[in-house]
């Protein structure tokens, strides 16, 4: 898992550094008139610093810059392993950088700290940058205790989907207009009946046994706002149901979606269905040129929803900095700047002109279920140590679910007993 994780980490700092943002690129007259401003004196040589685990900023440092040539962008990378106890070492001995970026599946260390700043308050009043996001996605940024305290601004996000050949689908006599397609692998039984039959023809649907448990993992939030775990509902199981099916039916190719073998089943018509977040649309175009305007993309088969925890990130403003009002303008200007990362028009003649931003609003305006606590990294680690397994070839049975509910559970029952009571008292002290 944690191999994939750093091939997926790169080919998406490559998608972002490597090919410099059209629509979403703001210019410099754009900027002064959308991003919230300060008079502020700044001194020559002035640096502005940013712990972040990968450098993704050269626009948003070359736009900040043409603004405020004086100061000095300075972004230190952090190891992503180590990214929770260097960030709070620093805050506890109050030696912190301007900016912290946080990764999405750490957010939840976060949530119950104080030394980051309000961006509800002011002088940040981060509403009107809030705008791009639903209530579901933002309230993941805010205290478990309190919601109205914004410790971070979301700036990079991708929705999972479907991407399947369209032409190959109508060949076999299913739905290739993407909305019937989402509504027609909702049900466990179509998803099947489609990979039985697109099998029989050499097409596959999956690419690995544990491809969507892999999803279904990395779009979860463990827990709701009365800390009650949410990754063994009815929901969950009813999917881990329709993995081991399609498995016992090997429906799956057995490749590698990232590898050679991947790039060949696609070149070769043999994958024709396979889910990534939405960074994924510059990847195909790199890995099948030739196969622009047979892809579409769809929401994910079996109900299952939602943004990638992997590759989300965030910015916060330290309370200890002294560029308090610097660091939100660059906060800013980077949020709004990669908010319009996808927003595609004439360059999606890949996927047959549709347009694909209307399917990634659409997932990301769903409602969500769960949060993010200060309780995710037990979960996270359980279900690290499980999945383990299942990647080598086991089954994902229902009585693994259950086992993992009971290993979270027994880990955080003195930890959930404690935060309730601090949150209650907080209610009541209100």
């Amino acid at each position: 898992m944690r191999i994939k994780t750093i091939i997926v980490i790169m080919s998406i700092t490559l998608i972002i550094v490597g090919c410099r943002p059209t629509s979403a690129t703001i210019q410099l007259e754009e900027y002064e008139s959308t991003v919230q401003t300060f008079d502020q004196e700044t001194k020559a040589d002035s640096t502005l610093t940013i712990w972040a685990t990968e450098d993704i900023f050269s626009y948003a440092v070359e736009q900040f810059n043409q603004k405020y040539p004086n100061i000095n962008i300075e972004i230190i990378k952090i190891d992503r392993r180590e990214l929770v106890e260097t960030y709070m070492d620093s805050i506890v001995n109050q030696k912190t950088p301007d900016i912290f970026m946080i990764e999405d599946r750490y957010l939840g260390a976060f949530t119950g700290i104080n030394g980051l700043e309000n961006l509800y308050e002011e002088p940040y009043f981060a509403n009107e940058t809030l705008q791009f996001f639903s209530p579901d996605l933002v309230k993941n940024y805010t205290q478990f205790a309190n919601e109205d305290f914004l410790f971070a601004l979301p700036f990079m996000h991708f929705p999972y989907v479907t991407y399947y050949r369209a032409d190959i689908l109508e060949e076999e006599g299913f739905p290739s207009d993407p909305v019937q397609l989402a509504n027609f692998i909702k049900t466990t039984d179509n998803w099947l009946e489609m990979g039985a039959k697109l099998k029989e023809n050499g097409h596959y649907m999956m690419d690995t046994n544990h491809s969507l448990l892999s999803i279904l993992n990395s779009t979860t939030y463990y827990f709701d706002d009365e800390l009650n775990y949410l990754a063994n509902n009815q929901g969950v199981r009813e999917v881990a149901k329709a993995i081991n099916l399609a498995v016992e039916s090997n429906l799956e190719s057995k490749v590698n979606i990232w590898n050679e073998d991947g790039t060949t089943a696609l070149a070769e018509d043999k994958q024709v269905m396979f889910y990534l977040p939405s960074y994924g649309v510059d990847l195909l175009k790199t890995w099948v040129p030739n196969q622009s305007g047979k892809w579409r993309i769809t929401q994910l088969p079996l109900g299952m929803n939602g943004l990638d925890k992997e590759t989300g990130r965030s910015l916060a403003i330290s309370s200890f900095s002294n560029q308090k009002k610097l660091a939100w303008e660059f906060i800013q200007l980077t949020a709004k700047q990669m908010s319009g990362m996808y927003q595609y028009s004439d360059q999606n003649s890949f996927f047959g002109y549709q347009d694909v931003n209307e399917i990634f609003n659409k997932i990301m305006n769903k409602p969500s279920q769960g949060r993010s606590t200060p309780l995710d990294h037990y979960a996270y680690d359980v279900w690290d140590l499980n999945i383990y397994p299942i990647v080598m070839g086991n089954p994902i049975t229902l009585e693994i679910l259950d086992d993992i509910e009971q290993s979270i559970n027994e880990l955080t029952r003195i930890e959930k007993r404690a935060i309730k009571g601090v949150t209650e008292g907080t209610a009541g002290g209100d």
